[in-house]
């Protein structure tokens, strides 16, 4: 009796696909076509893209460009964060810059000292006590002269209370301004009193500012208010 003996060879076979959300033209390992709008034989043009999320095979993210050139890519459009943590800083941080490119970077230098010491430039306290119509008077920017415990570039003048910025470079400056109200309750004129950090004597170009709206008569909580 013969036997009939069947060899049978089994050959592997691979399938590579893209997937495509709304379009079905993917360009990419995943893409999602937001508008619905991509042609559906040729890529997309640059208009047609700004709806667009893509990742490549290699793992980067576009977001409005099927051509991501950073791990996250936005060809358009700012970055926001909710609820973004407010804590301080600390020696150790990193401040981040965006190049001409817009790709983001950690800005070259050392990292900002927090004590009198390192790249710590200026560290001014204290200072004149102004009192309301003697030491300012009303829509009349007034200098806040302080006193100057830490400066070792001579940068500040104690008199104008004006530094000078002795080169170029990313500054981080941290200012504060109380307003106290001796026995409790203001005697002098209700209004808003504020305090600005300015450039080249400009009002109108203050890097920061706060207004604190305050009543004549009325006490202020522990007396101080502070910018």
């Amino acid at each position: 009796m013969k036997k009939l003996l069947l060899l049978t060879v089994l050959f592997p076979f691979f399938f590579f696909s893209q997937v495509g959300i709304h379009t079905s033209n993917p360009q990419t390992s995943f893409h999602i076509d937001g508008a619905k709008d991509n042609p559906a034989t040729e890529a997309p043009p640059l208009i047609q893209q700004k709806d667009d999320v893509s990742v490549t095979k290699t793992g980067d993210v576009g977001i409005g460009t099927i051509t991501p050139s950073e791990h996250l890519d936005i060809a358009d459009g700012n970055v926001r964060v909710r609820d973004i943590r407010n804590s301080i800083g600390t020696e150790g941080d990193k401040l981040v810059v965006a190049d001409a490119g817009g790709v983001l970077k950690i800005a070259g230098g050392a990292p900002f000292s927090v004590t009198n010491s390192g790249n710590r430039v200026l560290r001014a306290t204290g200072g004149t006590t102004l009192v309301y119509g003697t030491g300012w008077q009303n829509y009349t920017p007034t200098p806040i002269p302080l006193d100057e415990s830490y400066d070792p570039l001579n940068a500040y003048d104690p008199v104008t209370g004006q530094f000078t910025v002795p080169e170029d470079g990313l500054y981080y400056i941290q200012a504060k301004l109380c307003l106290g109200v001796g026995g409790g309750t203001l005697d002098g004129n209700g209004g808003d009193y504020g305090a600005f950090l300015i450039i080249d004597n400009n009002l109108n170009s203050a890097l920061a500012g706060k207004m604190i709206r305050v009543l004549k008569g009325t006490f202020i909580s522990e007396g101080v208010e502070c910018l």
